[in-house]
């Protein structure tokens, strides 16, 4: 595919995602409103505290065994990881907000 393809088709699937996280995000919204009218109680956990316990937990595990290695070969090939359509979050294993493209 050509550069002007791939960011034209770069663009489209980013214009999908922001449209389906909208949908999403409005759908929740909904449900959780739909809840609070039956009664019930709606909270927000904790996200950072969870994944700084996931991230820990992961990298103390034997599946990350590697991981540098492998990060190493992976982040030499972006265009590879993209097209896989793969966040950073994946190969790095950082929270989605540090994730650029």
């Amino acid at each position: 595919m050509s550069p002007a393809k791939q960011k034209t088709f770069q663009a489209a699937a980013d214009k999908a995602i922001a449209w389906s996280t909208a949908e999403h995000l409005k759908r929740e919204a909904e449900l959780a409103d739909s809840f609070r009218k039956m009664g019930l109680e709606i909270y927000t956990p904790d996200v950072k505290a969870f994944r700084d316990y996931a991230q820990k937990i992961y990298l103390s595990s034997d599946e990350a065994e590697g991981l540098a290695e492998r990060d190493a070969r992976e982040n030499q090939r972006p265009e590879v990881m993209r097209a896989l359509g793969a966040c950073c979050t994946a190969g790095r294993r950082t929270s989605p907000q540090a994730c650029s493209r």
